[in-house]
């Protein structure tokens, strides 16, 4: 039973990052003058777009708050399916709250990125190196993203679209690996 939940959790986990990385370069591509330099993820949520992004990210999270509770039966780890588990609930209220909904967007966005980042390094308690460390670097990189690297001003270089996908595509990333390492060594785990 383990083993299947884990399977699952997986599949799960990767489906949801899949198909948001593909839609939001889907509503990249049709927004009107989108900068992936200058403009935020998050303003694919308003406009022409909204339905496209709005609804992938709202899957993605709720797989997620799935794929936490099929991890926390089948290996009893708290932590990690707890990052988890709020990463998906920053991430479905992302879409619920679009960014014209500020304050609720903020909050839903910091809770989607700071565990997104903990869920990847926390994720080493359940992997195997070389992707236990692959997981705590990406976690590493996209906190280190989130709150240390505004002070050196990358945004400035990459621009503000920039400096938010250093944060969010290393979680993207860690997700797909993820997703992809516990479908691969459920048994192993379980």
């Amino acid at each position: 039973m383990k083993v299947r939940h884990l399977n699952l959790a997986g599949a799960l986990v990767f489906i949801g990052a899949a198909e948001f990385l593909i839609f939001m370069m889907v509503s990249e591509a049709i927004y009107p003058d989108y900068s992936i330099a200058h403009d935020a993820i998050s303003a694919l949520g308003v406009g022409l777009t909204s339905y496209i992004f709005n609804l992938s990210i709202i899957l993605f999270g709720a797989l997620i708050i799935v794929a936490s509770y099929l991890i926390e039966k089948s290996t009893k780890d708290k932590l990690m399916s707890t990052f988890l588990f709020l990463f998906g609930i920053g991430t479905c209220s992302v879409g619920i709250f679009p960014g014209t909904v500020r304050f609720e967007h903020m909050v839903a966005a910091m809770t989607a990125f700071v565990f997104g980042g903990l869920s990847a390094i926390a994720s080493y308690r359940a992997t195997k190196p070389p992707f236990s460390y692959i997981s705590i670097m990406l976690g590493i990189v996209s906190l280190f993203s989130l709150f240390v690297a505004p002070f050196f001003h990358i945004a400035s270089v990459i621009g503000s679209g920039g400096a938010e996908r250093m944060v969010v595509y290393p979680i993207l990333v860690w997700a797909l690996g993820f997703g992809a390492y516990l479908m691969s060594r459920a048994e192993a785990i379980g």
